[in-house]
């Protein structure tokens, strides 16, 4: 897995996750289909933090620990203590005034009295290095300023107060190999890397001259040898010599000699300041070394160190060794203190701890942490949160001088994850949704915890967690919501994450019933004779992973039994959906019942049946007869209207003649032996329309023959109304019109049906003048629109919902009634009140406290259902009621009486204007509070209408349907 990124912000340590990608995860080939999920999952790790300090948090965990262990040591807890230095004196104990510790990379300084506020010097406690030598053991440094102002004094008291001179220059009050010798100046030491330079002037009486004046100069190291007697001793190497004579050069011996007794001076005071005992100097040799630095433990012993090595660095000179050797020389009862430490064990249960090298008169205290502690050599201790820890056991020796000595033991208190119960198995259909309630408890009772919910079939979820936070032990719920798309068996897992990282796990069986597909065929369908037509059917599938086949029946001789159908489909959540469809020819007008069957891959199906009204324009060829009516002779299956002067055209009863508005044609004609006539006068209009079955949305076309008297005016119009109506006028009417005499000539009109019937106007109209004319072979054409892609179903309108809570209330006050917040109105008694607080669970939170009384709530709208989640802490239940307008008892829910957990109080009802919340002893907490309305639940599979196959060929009468032949 890669992108897991490390992020360091102070103490804390980030291992960020949520970054993780499904390119980022390396899987074999059987996982790879599943890197997506994998990445979802562990994206939702989001951040891990651990607690990694700094040089800086250490060092101030050591200087606190430290200060407050001085506080208790010494005589009357005043600090005063007795440490290892080797100028320390019996009864003079070191007083620490202050300290600074410092944390570097490979070594820890604790800076005692920092000399802040002395003049030139400059406190830098960054400044500090580890100046111990590799391979030693120990170390004392001595700053150059400190050993400038050793030799200063060496300088004073041993040249210039010994030889009694008040400055420099300074003649010594003795020869020195048989001379006079005079120091001109003040001998000047510089530390180099490595070496002493020292620089000075001095006047020397000799015979061949007089005062020669001598500048010298010269660099000096040591280095440790043992000498006859097997004592260690420092022996300075001088090199690097310059002496100007103003003489001869057989001087220079003599003045290196002089040098050296100088440098004396300066070994002698450095090696006496850090307590070392210089072997005496024969006569005014050069000093042969130092044997030993010494110090002591007062009450306890003497500290013999041994030195072995000397550098010289830049700020001052560090004296180093590697042995290390205790002599006790007090009467002094000793019992140390040890363990078999390092210890490890569970968080929250006992960890054995027990010291080693028991002394009978010992006193064995430990101490865990601020709280807690114990007594014995061998105990026991739980510590509460996992964690490394540091036991401290004090061992003392109850008698005088009895020893007081420290261990300090470490243990690791590893995190125990939380214990898990996921709830018990569950049987739902495919495609509903499942509320899924699992709990978990912690030992660990101060962790906070997350939740994921792995369903079982790719999918995950974080859950939502309510926790109590209360010792012994932390308990907590974990619901989630989710559906399946797909029938089988399913392990659901519930992980519960700590805040330590530990997780629990828990699984339960769910069993996924499969439905079978819901089939609708929609409504009735018109086909037209020898014209193909399309059979579909829409269908949905909660179980939206089925893959679904069809079939079509058509219900006609026509058919040779079920048809495969086309199916397109849509497998998507929340429901899948598609349709079934399958082209035909109808060859005969009727009704005919036609059915369609979808099976899904489990076998279930569902089916729907579809009446088939197959049609035509009726007797468009008007050789299907005519029927007198008051205006005179029309064609079967037409209806006709008249305006203007063909209103009075009534013709002779039973004579077809011109006097008639219409009139049975059998000479002119277009083919056939039938046509229809019309007879006008002056201004007026006549015509015939018919409706004809159609399918909303196919377009039809209409084409009709005309024919006009050569020696008559007026003109021939048809038209085509899409939404079916009766009205020539009518807007939505479309018209083609022509006026060509002599022949028959055709007139043609389109539109896109808009209702389940289209209507066929055939007009005739003189603007001035007789009118004749004549109408043949009307014939539709329909044009079924393509089935297209499935539609999607009508997703169920979305309860509407709306909750109070107080979780972001920074702290806890006092309301007035009516109090009102996000709709929500809270009324009390004149004699109560209401409080926001920030105790109880869940912790950290604000919640409203009502008093045992009971508030009355009145929601921001009419509601379907309440919920409300409260705690309690008086033993007494919480009681929830609710109330229509009229005040009329609705519902009621009431909780348990647990105290110090989250309870979930439901009502549902319609018509919930009021709430009334009562109980909880005056200690009752209102934690959130929700009211919805509309459906909260996704409809049940419906049942396909029952349908009754008609045999083939067989027609049935269409109810409302327009008129049509068969």
């Amino acid at each position: 897995m890669h992108n897991v990124k490390l992020i360091r912000s102070g103490d804390l340590l980030k291992i960020r996750f949520s970054d993780v990608q499904a390119a980022d995860i390396g899987a074999s080939a059987l996982l790879l289909p599943y890197a997506s999920a994998i990445a979802l999952m562990v994206r939702s790790y989001g951040e891990y933090p651990v607690f990694v300090p700094g040089n800086d948090t250490i060092a101030g965990l050591i200087r606190e620990a430290a200060r407050g262990r001085l506080d208790t040591w010494g005589a009357d807890g005043n600090g005063r203590i007795h440490i290892f230095t080797p100028n320390a004196v019996e009864n003079s104990p070191i007083e620490i005034i202050d300290f600074t510790s410092v944390v570097e990379p490979g070594f820890l300084a604790v800076l005692f009295n920092p000399m802040t506020g002395v003049p030139g010097v400059v406190v830098d406690a960054s400044a500090v290095e580890n100046f111990i030598p590799g391979g030693k053991k120990f170390a004392q440094c001595l700053a150059e300023p400190v050993v400038q102002r050793m030799i200063d004094q060496a300088l004073q008291e041993k040249i210039l107060d010994e030889n009694g001179c008040g400055g420099w220059p300074c003649t010594f009050d003795r020869e020195i190999e048989g001379h006079e010798v005079t120091l001109t100046s003040k001998p000047r030491f510089t530390f180099r890397d490595g070496h002493i330079q020292m620089t000075g002037s001095a006047s020397v009486a000799i015979d061949c001259w007089f005062d020669p004046d001598i500048d010298y100069e010269a660099k000096i190291r040591f280095h440790f040898e043992t000498d006859a007697n097997g004592n260690k001793v420092i022996a300075p190497d001088v090199y690097d010599e310059d002496v100007s004579l103003s003489c001869l050069d057989w001087f220079l011996g003599l003045i290196i000699l002089i040098y050296g007794w100088i440098c004396l001076i300066v070994v002698t005071t450095v090696i006496d300041a850090v307590g070392g005992e210089v072997v005496e100097a024969e006569g005014d040799k050069i000093a042969e070394g130092t044997k030993y630095m010494a110090g002591e433990i007062h009450g306890v012993g003497e500290v013999t160190t041994e030195l072995d090595q000397i550098d010289v660095k830049p700020g001052g000179i560090i004296l180093s060794g590697g042995l290390f050797t205790v002599s006790a020389h007090y009467a002094l009862t000793y019992a140390p203190s040890g363990s078999t430490a390092p210890y490890r064990g569970w968080a929250a249960s006992p960890i054995h701890l027990d010291a080693v090298d028991i002394h009978p008169r010992g006193r064995y205290q430990w101490k865990f942490d601020a709280d807690a502690s114990a007594e014995g050599a061998h105990v026991s201790h739980a510590y509460v949160r996992d964690g490394t820890y540091l036991a401290e056991l004090t061992v003392t020796v109850q008698e005088p001088r009895g020893s007081v000595t420290h261990h300090w033991a470490r243990v690791r208190a590893d995190n125990v994850p939380p214990t898990v119960d996921a709830g018990p198995a569950i049987t739902a259909d495919e495609g509903e949704t499942i509320r899924f309630d699992g709990k978990f408890a912690d030992v660990e009772w101060g962790d906070r915890h997350e939740a994921l919910w792995q369903w079982g079939d790719g999918n995950l979820e974080t859950g939502v967690v309510a926790e109590t936070n209360l010792a012994p032990r932390a308990e907590g719920i974990v619901t989630g919501n989710h559906a399946y798309g797909n029938s089988g068996e399913f392990t659901a897992t519930l992980r519960v994450r700590d805040s330590d990282g530990g997780v629990g796990r828990a699984t339960k069986r769910v069993t996924v019933r499969n439905v079978p597909p819901r089939v609708d065929a929609g409504p009735d369908l018109y086909a037209y004779p020898g014209i193909p037509v399309t059979l579909k059917a829409s269908f949905t599938d909660p179980g939206w992973l089925d893959r679904h086949q069809g079939w079509w029946e058509t219900g006609d001789t026509n058919g040779p039994g079920p048809m495969p159908a086309l199916v397109r489909e849509v497998n998507d959540p929340p429901v899948g959906y598609g349709y079934a469809a399958l082209i035909h020819t109808y060859r005969t007008l009727g009704t005919f019942l036609a059915e369609c069957t979808v099976v899904d891959e489990d076998g279930a199906s569902g089916r729907d049946t579809l009446p088939v009204h197959v049609v035509d324009v009726v007797n468009g060829d008007f050789e299907g007869g005519f029927r007198n009516r008051i205006h005179g002779a029309v064609a079967n299956g037409w209806e006709y209207y008249i305006k203007g002067a063909a209103e009075g055209m009534t013709g002779r009863p039973g004579i077809s003649d011109e006097s008639a508005a219409f009139q049975a044609e059998e000479f002119v004609v277009c083919a056939g032996r039938r046509s229809q006539r019309f007879n006008g006068r002056s201004g007026s209009v006549s015509g015939l329309y018919q409706k004809i079955g159609a399918n909303p949305g196919w377009d039809y076309q209409v084409t009709a023959r005309y024919h006009l008297d050569e020696r008559a005016g007026g003109l021939c119009r048809l038209g085509l109304d899409p939404a079916g109506g009766s009205d020539p006028t009518a807007a939505t009417v479309v018209w083609a019109e022509g006026r060509q005499r002599r022949c028959w000539s055709p007139l043609v009109v389109r539109a896109s049906a808009s209702a389940a019937a289209v209507t066929l106007f055939l007009e005739a109209r003189s603007e001035q003048g007789g009118l004749v004319a004549w109408f043949d072979e009307v014939t539709l054409i329909p044009y079924p629109s393509p089935p297209g892609d499935p539609e999607k179903p009508l997703v169920p309108e979305k309860p509407r919902e709306i909750c109070v809570d107080w979780t972001s209330e920074p702290e806890q006050r006092a309301l007035a009634s009516p109090y009102a917040r996000k709709g929500f109105t809270f009324r009390v008694p004149a004699n109560a009140n209401l409080h926001i607080v920030r105790w109880g669970v869940p912790q950290g939170e604000g919640k409203l406290n009502f008093p045992g009384s009971g508030m009355q709530v009145a929601p921001p709208f009419v509601a379907d259902r309440a919920v409300a989640w409260a705690a309690l802490y008086a033993g007494k239940s919480v009681l929830m009621e609710a109330f229509d307008a009229s005040g009329r008892k609705l519902g009621d829910a009431s909780s348990p009486s647990a105290q110090g957990t989250v309870h979930r109080l439901e009502v549902r009802a319609p018509g919930i204007e009021t709430l009334k919340i009562s109980g909880g002893g005056n200690e009752g907490l209102l934690v959130r509070l929700c009211v919805y309305s509309g459906p909260d639940e996704k409809p049940g599979p419906v049942k396909p209408r029952p349908g009754r196959r008609l045999p083939a060929g067989t027609a049935k009468a269409a109810n409302d349907s327009p008129a049509g032949k068969g």
